[in-house]
């Protein structure tokens, strides 16, 4: 049986060595920083937060935002892909695309195919036929102004129609070939050239909104693009199928009798 001192031998060497852990624990302590002596019961001070009104305003802007977002959208229906919906919200939007996709097809197929017709099928030099080209680019200048001051007098409608109706008779005169006629016709068609898409992009502008207007001639652009971009290979087809331009150039005066149906189906109270 153990002495009764060895209990008490015991509990002096506990209570030693509890003091000596108390005296480590509190060293380590005073060497972190306030934040991290905080008593574990105590709440440590934080980020502060936003005050209460400040959150309600921000909150109310988005709110607001949010609100103005749908308000547009239900007043304009969106762009939509493309800007497809914008143009589809446009009076005649159909057949202002099929004029100005036909003129994409027509213009292409005399000015790229007008010098080698007049050389080729009727026998011009290349100088006259050169200086033939240069004037109807010079004509190009004056077309786009006279035809917007023929359609504030008689509207953009039948400025249009006039336009695509004298397509056909330039480019008849042209399959001619006889020189001072078709010098005349092809200044005319310069006239033509810069004189349809100023009237289609005037149309656009007048029977559209500041915010529709871009989507829906981008929507109406990409169908032009699309002509002119197939226009020359069948052009080039034709003539090698024929072995001359003159079936290339009645195709031209046909797709402008397409684009003079297309616009005579645009509103009559177009401005």
């Amino acid at each position: 049986m153990r002495p009764a001192s060895g209990s008490h031998h015991e509990a002096c060497v506990n209570s030693a060595i509890a003091g000596v852990r108390a005296d480590a624990s509190e060293s380590m302590t005073s060497r972190l920083p306030c934040s991290r002596r905080t008593p574990w019961n105590r709440r440590e001070t934080s980020r502060p937060a936003y005050p209460a009104k400040k959150r309600r305003n921000r909150g109310e802007r988005a709110n607001a935002a949010r609100a103005d977002l749908g308000a547009w959208l239900a007043e304009t229906g969106g762009a939509g892909i493309g800007g497809v919906s914008a143009l589809r919200r446009m009076p005649g939007w159909l057949p202002i695309i099929v004029a100005y996709s036909t003129f994409g097809f027509m213009y292409l197929l005399v000015l790229g195919f007008l010098t080698t017709r007049l050389e080729d099928d009727s026998l011009w030099t290349t100088q006259s036929a050169a200086s033939t080209f240069s004037a109807m680019g010079f004509a190009m200048i004056f077309g786009g102004p006279t035809f917007v001051t023929l359609a504030h007098k008689i509207g953009v409608r039948l400025a249009l129609a006039t336009a695509f109706g004298l397509w056909p008779i330039f480019v008849g005169i042209v399959i001619t070939g006889y020189p001072t006629p078709t010098l005349l016709a092809c200044i005319g068609l310069g006239f033509l050239f810069s004189a349809l898409p100023t009237l289609i992009t005037l149309y656009v502008v007048e029977n559209t909104t500041v915010k529709d207007y871009g989507p829906s001639f981008a929507a109406a652009t990409l169908a032009f693009g699309i002509a002119q971009t197939i226009s020359p290979p069948i052009g080039g087809y034709l003539a090698d199928l024929t072995g001359s331009f003159t079936l290339v150039f009645m195709l031209a005066a046909l797709m402008s009798i397409i684009g003079l149906l297309a616009t005579l189906k645009l509103p009559r109270n177009t401005p």
